[in-house]
């Protein structure tokens, strides 16, 4: 989803540059949504437990 519409907002970039309307808000929305999911995923990586390796 974020990354449709960081394109959607690269492909209306020229639209959105003459105009002032809500189309410059899809490429914030996009980043926005690609930060939360780093943050999101990054502390769900920090939170698992390491795995200790079984010795044979």
């Amino acid at each position: 989803m974020a990354a449709a519409l960081l394109f959607g907002s690269a492909v209306l970039a020229r639209l959105v540059i003459d105009h002032t309307d809500p189309l410059g808000l899809l490429g914030l929305a996009g980043w926005l949504m690609r930060v939360v999911w780093i943050v999101v995923y990054g502390v769900v990586l920090m939170r698992r437990a390491p795995q200790s390796p079984t010795g044979r």
